[in-house]
């Protein structure tokens, strides 16, 4: 079998922070849409039905094709 050593602290602590920030941003993401949703209602005359899908369907397609493309370049990419 292959070597298996345990990852040191400092790599482990790494990760930690590594993950920390990524959760951070994920959540940022998803809050600054509610956030400004009031003012792009008002800057471009949606009514709530409008504003709701727009909202919607630019995060269900947006943020998981993003990841998705993302991660699959660094797959192919690394070995």
């Amino acid at each position: 079998m292959a070597d298996q050593t345990k990852p040191n602290k400092s790599y482990r602590t790494f990760a930690l922070i590594l993950l920390t920030i990524v959760y951070g941003f994920n959540f940022i993401d998803r809050q600054i849409v509610g956030i400004l949703a009031p003012f792009i209602q008002k800057d471009l005359g949606l009514t709530n039905t409008e504003l709701g899908l727009l909202i919607g369907l630019a995060l269900l397609f947006s943020i998981p094709w993003l990841q998705s493309q993302l991660l699959g370049l660094l797959i192919d990419t690394t070995e």
